[in-house]
């Protein structure tokens, strides 16, 4: 219990007083921790921060389990978890999870948990980081452009088609992702942006459209 409640874990003094406690106790107790749904949430996050940092991550059965969790603030610490134990692969079926969670949080940490996956892991994600560019929540779009910002020129062009049919949010969010992909002065993105500058759209999408524009003309620099 003093190991997930210590105060100011991250800091060198509270370091010395857990981090001894910690492999002593071995990964075990941080597993049971993590997965009681009684403890308060709080717990469970350090007991997940602990395990991530000193015993390699959670496994595959308590990812799946956490990612079931009726607390959200658990599955999106299971995410952030999936990101840093398994970077370069997550497990897909697991991030497909995360990214179609009904918290904007969540949705968001798992798209975080996508920004060091290889590319065949993102290729597998196309569906939902193109359903993510239309995001209600405008955290989660800007998290998935980061993720699409980094893939391949076939996975981007998946993810474009899919995108694209969907709105004009996620037609601004592709945009701001091609500008990023093709520096400098941007015809297709100046046109989007126009396109919605002119036309008889919410305030909101007009106000991310004048960025844009100015994305678009190499964000007014020389």
């Amino acid at each position: 219990t003093l190991c997930l409640r210590c105060p100011e874990p991250m800091s060198s003094w509270a370091r010395r007083v857990w981090e001894p406690m910690a492999q002593e106790l071995g990964s075990e107790a941080f597993l049971h921790a993590a997965a009681d749904e009684q403890r308060p949430a709080m717990e469970r996050l350090r007991a997940i921060e602990i395990l991530t940092e000193k015993f390699n991550g959670l496994d595959s059965d308590l990812l799946a389990t956490l990612a079931r969790s009726p607390r959200p603030a658990v599955r999106a610490r299971a995410a952030w978890s999936l990101g840093r134990s398994q970077t370069r692969t997550p497990r897909v079926s697991l991030l497909e999870q995360f990214l179609s969670d009904t918290e904007p949080f969540v949705v968001r940490c798992g798209l975080e948990a996508c920004l060091g996956a290889d590319q065949q892991t993102m290729a597998d994600l196309a569906g939902p980081l193109a359903k993510a560019l239309g995001h209600d929540d405008m955290y989660v779009r800007q998290a998935a452009m980061r993720a699409v910002i980094r893939a391949d020129e076939d996975t981007y062009q998946e993810i474009a088609v899919e995108a694209a049919p969907t709105g004009w949010q996620a037609g601004i969010s592709l945009a701001f992702v091609y500008a990023a992909r093709h520096e400098g002065l941007d015809a297709y993105t100046l046109d989007v942006a126009m396109r919605v500058l002119t036309g008889n759209h919410p305030a909101e999408l007009k106000r991310q459209a004048v960025r844009l524009l100015e994305v678009g003309l190499g964000t007014c620099g020389p």
